[in-house]
């Protein structure tokens, strides 16, 4: 994520995701995600903030060098062809916690 302004702190960043049909019954999938975040420039909207937010906001801190890792451990269900429900929860693994200790996250997918 590379700004135009310098407004906003620009960073690298990748998720890898990993998921498994269990015992191939083509319903249960156990999910596990890793996020990573490298911030490669300070923003300068509000330089008084000592930490960035991440996929939630761009706010323009201070977070140049940083990295940040977190796992999302989960499953995902398939009630049908066209309806599935996710749920997983996500902790840190490496960086600064400030705005980041537990994340709770679920979908819902339906298709018509």
């Amino acid at each position: 994520h590379f700004g135009t302004n310098g407004g906003r702190s620009e960073y690298l960043f990748n998720t890898l995701h990993f998921d498994l049909d269990a015992a191939d019954y083509h319903r249960f999938y156990p999910v596990l995600e890793l996020s990573w975040f490298h911030y490669t420039t300070n923003g300068r909207e509000r330089p008084f903030l000592q930490f960035e937010g991440r996929d939630l906001a761009n706010v323009g801190g201070s977070a140049k060098d940083r990295d940040f890792l977190s796992i999302a451990p989960g499953f995902r269900y398939k009630f049908s062809e066209t309806l599935q429900f996710g749920l997983s929860a996500e902790f840190p693994l490496l960086g600064t916690r400030d705005l980041h200790q537990f994340r709770l996250g679920t979908d819902l997918i339906w298709r018509y």
